[in-house]
Formats: structure tokens, sequence, C-alpha cells
């Protein structure tokens, strides 16, 4: 039998909702979801941010409309994949899940904070007045985020063997590895806030910096020299060290909105042929992961359209580009003792939430 679960990502950037199409053998309770897209809606702007220092009895008035948004979007998006009508309706078990916004730097564990307490009962007192019959609505640890990427993956890519995933939020990092018919609990995972966007914040006052980010004169902009500076800046320690220690080298799988965009909008080697199409490459190397940062850096957001039209960082003119890719040169680098040769393999989309899905951790009618 198949059954919709909604899974609702509050991260630090945004309010994503996704249902996915779940299989459940009546039977064992196991769950499954493949490689199946879900349908996804998203509300701009985390939760976490939007009520932080609030007083908790004006959070529902702050959250409620972020919730109303993405729950109109989603009921759209299900019209608009040709689903009858009604259909969101039928759904009735979700998990609302807190990641980076939600944890205390020094510790990547949910932070105490009275007016995220107000968020989760707000969205629990929201999904039941929508008819949810059971939701689980809090924020999770870093391993707990770093583990449910890992079972998405394992969905819908199912390499077959051990593997490990390493995944890019805008506030934290995340790390995983196990094998295939692992129980959830004994995958091995960690997470550390040393996020693309959290970096950027600790790091955009030093003139030193400027090798990574000079919008008003890119031609300061140096790929190496930034995978070198943040090589010593953010990865001279990686911060999990003793997660690395118990994963033997395995093929290394890359997720996250940063990772998903070098893989679908990027050639991944030269001579840099043009890529038109928004397909995910299988793999790129750090040695061509280095080089595209190399190349990419002093160019205009023109040049880089020309043999990258797809770039979101170019169209959008976020004069980020540089940075973000030679930030993910220097986390592969840091972390390529975990990969069985030196690469990245493309991970896919949304499967973190894909993984939470199908965990009975969160959904209870699954084992």
């Amino acid at each position: 039998m198949t059954t919709g679960h909604l899974v609702i990502d509050s991260g630090s950037s945004g309010t994503r909702f996704c249902v996915f199409d779940v299989a459940r053998d009546v039977s064992t309770k196991k769950c499954s979801v493949g490689a199946a897209a879900p349908i996804c809606a998203k509300s701009n702007g985390g939760l976490a941010a939007l009520v932080d220092g609030k007083d908790p009895k004006d959070v529902p008035a702050l959250v409620t409309p972020k919730l109303e948004e993405a729950w109109v979007a989603i009921d759209h998006a299900f019209v608009v994949m040709g689903k009858d009508l009604g259909e969101l309706q039928k759904v009735k078990l979700a998990a609302a899940l807190g990641t980076g916004g939600y944890r205390d730097p020094a510790t990547a564990a949910p932070a105490m904070n009275p007016a995220w307490d107000a968020v989760w009962t707000t969205i629990d007192t929201f999904l039941k007045g929508k008819g949810f019959t059971e939701v689980v609505a809090k924020a999770v640890p870093g391993e707990d985020e770093a583990r449910l990427a890992w079972v998405g993956v394992n969905e819908g890519v199912a390499p077959g063997k051990p593997f490990a995933i390493i995944e890019t939020g805008g506030a934290t990092l995340q790390l995983a590895g196990g094998a295939p018919g692992d129980a959830y609990d004994l995958l091995v995972g960690g997470s550390i806030y040393r996020g693309q966007n959290y970096e950027f914040s600790q790091l955009s006052g030093d003139p030193a910096f400027s090798v990574c980010f000079s919008p008003m004169d890119r031609s300061k902009q140096d790929g190496a020299q930034c995978v070198a500076y943040l090589a010593e800046k953010v990865f001279t320690t990686n911060g999990l060290e003793a997660v690395v220690a118990q994963i033997s080298p395995r093929e290394l799988y890359g997720l996250g909105a940063p990772w998903s965009g070098i893989f679908r909008e990027f050639p991944n080697a030269p001579p840099w042929t043009p890529k038109t199409d928004d397909a995910f490459h299988p793999a790129f190397t750090l040695e061509n992961l280095k080089a595209l940062a190399a190349k990419a850096c002093p160019l205009s957001d023109a040049d880089v359209l020309a043999f990258a039209p797809n770039s979101f960082d170019a169209k959008s003119m976020t004069n980020n580009l540089c940075y973000s890719l030679s930030f993910h040169a220097a986390y592969l680098e840091a972390f390529k003792g975990v990969a069985d040769m030196p690469s990245i393999h493309a991970g896919g989309d949304d499967q973190w939430a894909r993984g939470a899905s199908v965990t009975a951790k969160f959904f209870s009618d699954c084992e």
C-alpha cells in the first residue's frame, strides 16, 4: 500500500513542504520511497530567524502566515502535477524538522529558545487544523540530519554498497556513513557549524578574504588562493575526526543545494564544453573542482554564463560563485580521506527529507 508522508524542512533560509508517496509493506511495516520525486513548495525566510528574540506568545501570528503560504503553494503544486482535487487532504502524517538554524553553533545540538519551542507548537496546531492525525515537530541534532541524508541517498540513488555522504547547508555541514541494511541508529553521523553562509559571515571582515570575494574587482579573486585560504581558516581541523575515524574509504556523495548546483550547472572537466542541460553529472574529481574554481573566480557573470548558462549565481548576480566553488573544493579536500577516490558523486535532491519520510523515528507507521 502507499501513503503520503509530509516532511517540513524548517531550515535557516526557508520553510519547505514536501509530500512523498511512501510504499509500506503491511506485514513488515517497512517503508520505501525510492527515487520518486516528491511534490514540494517553499515559503522563503527561515522561521528560526523570524521569531528569534520574540515573545513566545507573538510567535503564532508571525509563523502561521508563512505556513499558510506554503500550504497554499503545495496544494497548487498537487493540481499542477495532475493529482485529484483534495488529494493533499488525504495526507495525515507529518514530520516538521528544524535543522541548522535551530542549533547551538558550539555543539550542533538543538538550542534552548522559548520562541523556537513556540514554533513547533504552532506547526503542530496548524497541521492538526488541516486534519493531520500525527505530527512530529521539533529541531533535530546534526547527527540526525546527517543520518537522514544518508538514508535518502540509499533510497534515491541506491548505491548497493557501503557509502558516505557530505552535505552542505547554510549553517552546518553533515557527514555520515553506513552500509545498506544498517539500522538507522547504527549509521555513523555528525555535524559541524561550518555551513557556507555561516562561514561567509565569519570571514567577510578579513581583508585576506578578497581572494574569495571581491565583487567590485573580480581580478582579485583567485580560486587556488581561495581554496588554500578556506583550507586554513575553515578546515584546518575538520571537526568531525571521530566520525571520519569510523568510516573506511568508500564512494562519497555530495548533497545540499550548492553541491546540486555544481553537478547540474557546470561542465565537470576541461575543456569546459558549455553545459546547456540541467542533468546531474555522475561525479566531479577534486582536481577538476579546484580547476573550475580557478577558471571561474576572476570571470564576469557574462563570461561564466558562456560555459555555464544555467549557473544560478551568475544569472542572479549573487557575486558568490568564486567563494562557493572554492568552499566546496576545500570541503572535499578536507574529507577526501573518507572517499575511495579523490572525487565526489551526485547525491540528488531532497535527500534528508526523503530519508525522514521512511524513518520510524519520525513516522510511526514505518519500522
